[in-house]
């Protein structure tokens, strides 16, 4: 019993950027960003880029 708990965080950012009508199109970024850190082996901050249509490893 007394097993450690290693809690592990993927997490997926995106800010407003001009042009966004509403809280959905941001919220899609982020979703998209949070998918590229669980493929990048999880345990990662991904954000989504501003002017391309990608997400980049923060860490």
């Amino acid at each position: 019993m007394g097993g450690e708990i290693l809690p592990k965080l993927s997490l997926g950012v995106s800010s407003y950027e001009r042009g966004d009508f509403d809280f959905n199109q941001i919220y899609v970024r982020a979703d998209k960003a949070l998918y590229q850190a669980k493929l990048s082996g999880r345990n990662k901050i991904c954000m989504y880029g501003e002017n391309n249509d990608s997400a980049e490893i923060l860490i």
